[in-house]
């Protein structure tokens, strides 16, 4: 019960905290039966409540022991939240931990047709790429079959998490589900321990395929403005909606290869390529434009409609926008002064990882406008003394809050036009410049990729 009611409640927030949500393969994970989910980790504790509002089925967490503590706390977390602890060794101080009783809550689980979910990385570091995984869930799957005789088994399913930004408040994530694994054929005479790692091995590269994998986190930034360039050209010339998620998702996948081949194959073109780029950007951001500017270059202005709903919608978006203000800030201020000295890794009072930064963030809104609600209700009674209109303004609040953020969004977008389009007649040369930069750019990228779609063919 709980756990329904926190996942509705988190469900909402997240949708609140990100500006898009995408998922991908949602329909291959069976309605029913035991699985084991294995996911990336660059984000802290967004990452599991993240795939426990994505998936239907109710699941199981293994998490770190030392989150747990113990007595009512430690029952609660695993009874309420259905987490299970695992002893980290590398953390317990040289003391003897044993995970017996974990691996025993595994089988159990499985065997009454639950998921679990796993974070095989073992730790959150916030990088575009999958780490070395640990061996547990190859061992967890083993050690299943076994315990039920060989009678069952058990897939496990990569959920691959592709942020935009993970500790940006309205940035986007991508949860790609993928395929699950079959383990190529082992023979039985090979030593155990190799076998779960060989099969750890090909659940890292089937996690690989669930993310936009850059190996060298340094080529991040280039990969993402090589779609930003290139994906109007690439959506143009296969035909291919901006709508279609899977599509969009394998292209900024491909981008990611791509720049990794070119970096190993021919160094001095990555180098010349990626300086060419980065320079384009920082031109255009110190000139006051985005690179919507031009691919909107041919477009005509913003429809009646728009227009319409910016005038009319103003009459709710507004009040709505002054309505938040308050938690707003209050969070920004709280993560300034509070937090940020806790997750600064050159501080010598840093408490948690940088990982943990978009967790903390949205914690602490998530407890602000929780409280704001039920302000704002007693405000609301004390000005027209009725119940019944508090209680309607508290419901209404959170559709407000949806809709003066998609509001914010197109005015957004509405004045970076404009404002783009003022810039362009003022400094009218400087901008045909980049303009003509960036279609160079854009055929140069249109020559490597021939180059590398013939490499795989």
């Amino acid at each position: 019960m709980l756990y329904t009611i926190l996942k509705r409640i988190i469900r909402m927030s997240l949708n609140v905290y990100f500006r898009r949500i995408d998922v991908i393969g949602a329909e291959k994970v069976p309605d029913n039966g035991p699985i084991i989910f294995v996911s990336n980790h660059p984000s802290a504790l967004i990452d599991p409540l993240l795939v426990a509002v994505t998936l239907k089925r109710k699941i199981h967490f293994l998490a770190g022991s030392e989150w747990f503590g113990k007595g009512m706390k430690a029952r609660f977390m695993k009874s309420k939240l259905n987490m299970i602890p695992v002893h980290r060794p590398w953390l317990a101080k040289n003391k003897e931990v044993s995970n017996d009783e974990m691996f025993e809550e595994c089988y159990k689980s499985l065997n009454q047709n639950k998921c679990i979910i796993l974070f095989p990385e073992a730790s959150s570091t916030t990088v575009s790429k999958i780490r070395e995984l640990k061996t547990g869930a190859v061992r967890i799957k083993a050690g299943f079959e076994e315990f039920t005789q060989q009678n069952r088994t058990v897939p496990i399913i990569p959920i691959g998490l592709s942020y935009s930004s993970p500790h940006e408040f309205q940035s986007r994530v991508v949860i790609k589900i993928g395929e699950p694994i079959s383990f190529d054929s082992t023979e039985m005479h090979e030593d155990l321990a190799e076998r779960y790692r060989h099969q750890t091995n090909q659940v890292q590269e089937e996690l690989k395929k669930s993310i936009i994998h850059i190996d060298n986190t340094q080529n991040e930034d280039l990969v993402k403005n090589i779609c930003r360039l290139f994906i109007g050209t690439h959506h143009e010339e296969h035909a291919i909606s901006f709508r279609d998620k899977k599509s969009n998702f394998e292209f900024d996948q491909s981008v990611a290869i791509a720049v990794a081949h070119f970096e190993e194959t021919n160094p001095a073109a990555y180098t010349e390529m990626s300086k060419r780029i980065e320079t384009y950007f920082t031109s255009i951001h110190q000139l006051g434009i985005s690179d919507d500017l031009f691919e909107e270059a041919l477009r005509s202005n913003p429809s009646v409609f728009k227009w319409i709903f910016i005038i009319l919608g103003s009459l709710v978006a507004l009040p709505s926008l002054l309505i938040f203000f308050i938690p707003y800030q209050l969070t920004k201020i709280i993560f300034q002064k509070k937090i940020k000295a806790s997750i600064d890794n050159d501080s010598e009072d840093a408490t948690f990882d940088y990982a943990f930064t978009g967790s903390l963030i949205f914690v602490v809104g998530l407890l602000l406008f929780g409280l704001w609600t039920p302000i704002v209700g007693v405000i609301v009674y004390l000005v027209s003394s009725s119940w019944v209109d508090a209680l309607v303004s508290m419901i209404l609040l959170y559709p407000m809050m949806r809709f003066s953020m998609h509001y914010a969004k197109v005015a957004l977008r509405m004045r970076n036009y404009y404002r783009g389009r003022s810039i362009q007649k003022s400094q009218k040369e400087r901008v045909g410049f980049y303009a003509s930069e960036r279609d160079g750019i854009v055929e140069e990228l249109k020559r490597y990729e021939i180059l590398f779609v013939e490499r795989k063919i």
